[in-house]
């Protein structure tokens, strides 16, 4: 069902959830009563099958990110914490060694960074991996209805741009980080990032070269921006989306930027051509 433009409304029935989602909303009600820890009100959960963060949305939602899976569970996990706005967990599992690093960079709006990265013990060829976030309600059960603003197209950036109830949330994948896994694995990056509600977020495409062992590849570089409040306006939605690049934008490596003196060449141009 599509609302007026640009907004889409997507409802959903739950018959229609992934596999991935089965069992997700009792995982986290029963790994919530344990966190294994905070970064501010963001809890980082271990549901026996994988590690999740859980992001307060608005007053009754929820976003559930899902950090890295183990169908059998980790073996171990250890959390070491740095301050109170950052986190770096590792765990091991039967693919590998998992390193997760969680930052909190702003707090009014929330702004979060995770990064995941593999070091396989073999040689591990990664298959098609569902989206990694899904929006909850705050009885840890999807949300069956939302609006979608706007996603990624093509090869532009891996963003996508949501609201559940009353917050909106920002989300960016940094998809330049991933470059050496897309490489090795001769991965399209291209339409990667998309919305299949109530789960949004990175869709990676199964490789068609294994991973090596023992180098350690990033699988994930996320943003999550959480703003209060709905847009009341077309103009108010463009506006919040654009402050969601521009905040995310400051926290990208990005590359050196060289210095180029158009003046100098257009007057050395004009001289030759006199």
């Amino acid at each position: 069902m599509k609302g007026t433009l640009p907004f889409t409304r997507l409802p959903v029935e739950k018959n229609s959830l992934t596999r991935s989602l089965a069992g997700l909303g009792p995982a986290l009600r029963k790994a919530a009563a344990k966190p294994l820890a905070r970064v501010g009100n963001v809890k980082l959960l271990d549901t026996g099958r994988g590690l999740h963060l859980v992001i307060p949305q608005g007053a009754n939602g929820l976003t559930a990110v899902c950090l890295c899976r183990e169908e059998h569970g980790f073996r171990k996990v250890t959390v070491h914490a740095t301050g109170k706005t950052r986190m770096r967990v590792q765990a091991m599992g039967a693919q590998g060694k998992y390193t997760v690093t969680i930052e909190c960079l702003e707090i009014d709006p929330v702004l979060l960074r995770v990064q995941v990265f593999l070091r396989p013990t073999e040689r591990l060829s990664l298959g098609e991996l569902p989206r990694e976030v899904c929006m909850l309600g705050r009885n840890y059960e999807p949300i069956t209805e939302g609006l979608v603003y706007t996603t990624q197209t093509g090869p532009n950036a891996g963003q996508a741009f949501v609201a559940a109830g009353d917050p909106t949330l920002f989300y960016l994948q940094n998809l330049t980080a991933l470059g050496a896994c897309a490489a090795l694995c001769d991965i399209d990056l291209a339409a990667i990032v998309g919305v299949d509600w109530p789960e949004l977020g990175m869709r990676l495409p199964a490789g068609k070269r294994p991973l090596p062992a023992n180098k350690e590849v990033q699988l994930h570089d996320s943003f999550f921006r959480v703003v209060p409040g709905l847009p009341a306006t077309e103009a108010e939605c463009a506006l919040c989306f654009m402050e969601g690049l521009a905040t995310v934008y400051r926290y990208l490596d990005v590359p050196p930027v060289s210095w180029f003196d158009w003046e100098a060449i257009a007057k050395r141009t004009v001289r030759d051509l006199a």
